[in-house]
């Protein structure tokens, strides 16, 4: 079902991909995914553990102070 719902949206990055002369295994998950830097907005703690990331993926959240929040209790 997931993939009927995204099927016009693979089918503009396909068509995309071929005008710009990008050669994509799109069998390949990963095939688009940055070589050089992936960058996660979401705080460690918050993810799943998973032992498997790309070298090239980091955490760098969260991206904002908490200027203009409400406090919240949360452990």
């Amino acid at each position: 079902m997931l993939r009927e719902l995204l099927a016009p949206v693979a089918e503009a990055a396909t068509a995309y991909a071929q005008k710009a002369g990008m050669q994509i295994n799109w069998s390949d998950p990963c095939a688009t995914m940055s070589k050089l830097l992936i960058v996660s907005p979401t705080p460690k703690a918050f993810d799943f553990p998973i032992d498997t990331w790309r070298a090239q993926f980091r955490y760098a959240g969260p991206f904002c102070g908490g200027d203009g929040r409400e406090p919240i209790a949360f452990p």
